[in-house]
């Protein structure tokens, strides 16, 4: 497998799959906002959480076998991602806490 298709993958991976698994998910919500949903949600996390890992993965096989700048460019823009997600997902969390109290 080339360079650039080992990136394509990546960037597939990262950003359309997701996307496909929550219309996906949202097929089995039907509009309603019952137990339904939760389980549609928690069969989305690991899913989502697969399509993350498999992005990395294929950007560092083809930085590790191709020594490709494109490859470089996606590790740097899903490190920032990952940066912007942690504090992103703690202010959730702490604004959700907050509003129980």
């Amino acid at each position: 497998m080339s360079n650039k298709k080992l990136c394509i993958i990546s960037l597939l991976c990262n950003f359309v799959l997701p996307i496909v698994i929550f219309l996906i998910a949202g097929m089995g919500m039907n509009g309603d906002i019952s137990g339904m949903t939760a389980a549609a949600y928690a069969l989305m996390i690991p899913f989502d959480v697969a399509a993350a890992v498999a992005a990395w993965v294929f950007a560092i096989i083809a930085r590790v076998k191709y020594k490709s700048k494109f490859s470089l460019v996606l590790i740097i823009i899903y490190s920032v991602l990952f940066v912007l997600w942690l504090p992103g997902n703690a202010l959730i969390v702490l604004l959700y806490i907050g509003s129980n109290f």
